[in-house]
């Protein structure tokens, strides 16, 4: 996050700058808030140095969870691009046994189940599993 280039324009009441994230924008907003707060004197300033820390710690276990979502949904929609080229596969595929195999491998896909596909693969190829 940057922290300091955000204050900086809370504080001045200026805009923010370019291109925030979520998270970058809502530190933005909050702050600037609280200086007009300050500035207005109905918050000390030791209460606002209080306010801003916590703020600060706030916005950035946010931006945190917004990075996590964002790797999260970005690990999805791979998966989701991956089944579909295997889906497109099955339906291109004539054979029983290649159609089981890709059908388990998309199965492993999208339950996140990396091991799922190799079990099966075993299985569906006749080798036997210890």
């Amino acid at each position: 996050m940057r922290t300091k280039e955000i204050e900086l324009s809370a504080a001045k009441n200026i805009p923010p700058p370019k291109y925030l994230t979520m998270p970058e924008m809502c530190f933005y907003i909050t702050l600037r808030s609280l200086y007009r707060y300050y500035k207005k004197g109905e918050i000390s300033k030791n209460d606002a140095k209080a306010d801003k820390q916590q703020i600060i710690g706030k916005c950035t276990e946010f931006e945190a969870a917004y990075e996590q979502w964002c790797s999260v949904y970005k690990s999805y929609q791979d998966n989701v691009r991956k089944a579909g080229t295997l889906i497109n596969d099955i339906e291109k595929s004539d054979n029983a046994e290649d159609i089981a195999v890709l059908a388990c491998e998309v199965i492993g896909i999208m339950t996140g189940d990396a091991s799922f596909y190799p079990r099966q693969k075993k299985k569906l190829k006749g080798e036997r599993h210890e």
